[in-house]
């Protein structure tokens, strides 16, 4: 085992830290990723300066631009005066202005995302808690949908005496902490997907023939932190001794419908099936929009043909027309080639638009015209091509609240919305709950109390979010029972608090619909009035809740 002067360290040890604030920032360039840690009470200075702490080769830069300072709580950023000015979150500052974890701030053409941790960690020193991982990948993640790079998260099976070597191992910007016994998590900045496997199998390479990896790249293999997570615990899964294992192509936990909720959403993808209607899912991240998808697909006529599922959210805004609709040679910088897009893949099949609501304008109205006209235009073509393609769409956000800030076309809405399935998320799907963690415990007990504390919590990352809570549960547990303690702490208040609030107050807002409609005999115009909101909000809130539209329907 190495060995640090007469002591043995393990990863027992290199988790071990006191608490202790600091302040970070990812800085996203060019040439790739680096993150840079703050000291308490310093200054870090940006510009073109030669002598700034981060220099910038940018023309668009002062030389001295701007400042990051932390005094132990609060991180700010103020501008010194810089001709083209300091932004954060795409607003100009013009004082020192408090930043917190995921905050961009931009000098030029620069980004820079900043982050606060509670626990000081520096690789090649120690590993990090799992919080610490997961509020990192958090900003990585966002950075990656933007465009800055790629996001890599590993999970590895390695000797614990292996982990001093580990971190020695770590390239800059990478970070790595325990996700359970036997099992390190690593966070790495990446300029791609590549990039980011090559620095993998450098570090296992220093780590023995006996480690084992899987890994998870965004935005490629998921938008949000949980489905990252998801995907690389699936990846992990399969990979053997020496080897690195990426996502299942389908990483999404077998369908269970146990409650009448799902069950309702179920039958009205399989009535919809056989019609080749353009069909909206709507429902919050990680409650099966994929695999309600994919059902419809199985049940229609085009089961034969191929079903494409694509992150809208995932794709970086100035990508997302050539992924979509393809792109001609030269029709920009990096087009080496002729490409096909989505759409052309998918022809004569389906295709999922996953967080449609994401989609910029010009996409929008784009996507307009397949639907409209089944004509798609490869970027740098003037001459449309024709595509049979059944578009399914899934959004977890009102894109009514989207179409009424400007974010979203009109048109376009009332050319998705033609047949509406709510998906109900979890907590309101106790049945389902109970199977699902039935299925992932996989015969290992569950205490009472650990059993109260999954259905207590509100699951806002639903089933994904559930999956990843049971299988470190597992790990954490052995041989014996799952314990409440084997738990993350945010389900243990779930439990003390009292139930799900969210789950209760949906069902107040349900016994006051019904209660509406009845005294109206139905017709929702007059309820709509008479709960004082829109006869839209109303629709919504009966797809949202699950609720049966009859009665007059005017």
């Amino acid at each position: 085992m190495p060995v640090k002067g007469d002591a043995t360290v393990t990863m027992g040890d290199l988790a071990a830290d006191p608490a202790d604030p600091r302040a970070f920032l990812v800085v996203y360039r060019a040439t790739g990723t680096e993150v840079v840690d703050l000291a308490k009470d310093g200054e870090v200075v940006v510009g073109r300066d030669a002598d700034a702490d981060l220099p910038v080769d940018d023309e668009r830069a002062s030389r001295r631009h701007a400042a990051f300072a932390f005094d132990g709580r609060a991180l700010t950023v103020r501008d010194l005066g810089s001709r083209n000015g300091t932004t954060v979150n795409g607003k100009r500052i013009s004082k020192a202005t408090p930043i917190s974890t995921g905050d961009e701030v931009g000098v030029g053409r620069l980004r820079i995302v900043a982050g606060l941790r509670a626990i000081a960690t520096h690789a090649g020193r120690r590993l990090a808690p799992w919080g610490e991982i997961e509020a990192l990948l958090a900003v990585s993640v966002r950075g990656a949908r933007r465009g800055n790079g790629a996001a890599g998260l590993a999970l590895v099976a390695m000797a614990d005496d292996r982990a001093r070597t580990l971190l020695a191992a770590l390239p800059d910007g990478a970070v790595a902490g325990q996700y359970a016994p036997g099992r390190v998590a690593i966070l790495l900045a990446a300029s791609s997907a590549p990039a980011a496997r090559d620095a993998l199998e450098r570090i296992l390479r220093e780590c023995g023939e006996g480690a084992a990896a899987g890994l998870a790249v965004a935005p490629d293999d998921g938008g949000d932190v949980e489905r990252i997570v998801e995907a690389a615990r699936l990846a992990a899964a399969s990979a053997r001794a020496g080897t690195i294992a990426s996502p299942p192509k389908a990483s999404v936990a077998e369908w269970i419908v146990e409650s009448p909720a799902m069950a309702a959403a179920r039958d009205l993808a399989h009535r919809v099936a056989p019609h080749d209607t353009t069909v909206l899912l709507v429902g919050e991240t990680g409650t099966g929009k994929e695999m309600l998808a994919r059902e419809i697909h199985r049940r229609s006529r085009r089961a034969a043909s191929p079903f494409l599922a694509v992150n809208c959210g995932a794709i970086p805004s100035t990508l997302v027309e050539p992924t979509l609709f393809g792109h001609e040679r030269g029709s920009f910088t990096g087009a080496t080639e002729r490409r096909d897009g989505m759409f052309q893949a998918a022809n004569g099949g389906t295709l999922l638009l996953d967080e449609v609501g994401e989609l910029s304008p010009a996409a929008q109205a784009a996507m307009l015209r397949v639907l409209e006209h089944g004509e798609v235009s490869r970027v740098g073509s003037t001459r449309p091509e024709t595509v049979d393609v059944r578009v399914i769409a899934a959004t977890n956000v009102d894109l009514d609240e989207a179409l009424a800030r400007g974010a979203f076309r009109r048109d376009l809405l009332y050319r998705l919305n033609s047949f509406v399935v709510p998906v109900p998320p979890l907590r309101d799907r106790p049945e389902d709950l109970e199977a699902l963690a039935l299925r992932a415990l996989a015969g290992r007990p569950i205490s009472n109390e650990a059993r109260r504390a999954l259905l207590a919590y509100a699951w806002p990352g639903n089933v994904r979010e559930l999956l990843n809570v049971l299988e470190r549960a597992v790990v954490l547990a052995g041989e014996g029972a799952v314990e409440e303690s084997h738990l993350p702490g945010r389900l243990a208040a779930a439990a003390s608090g009292g139930g799900n609030l969210r789950a209760r107050v949906a069902g107040t807002e349900a016994e006051a619909i019904r209660a509406a409609l009845d005294a109206t005999n139905g017709n929702r115009t007059h309820a709509a009035k008479r709960l004082g909101i829109s006869r839209r909000a109303l629709l919504y809130k009966m797809q949202k809740l699950g609720l049966r539209q009859s009665g007059s329907g005017t």
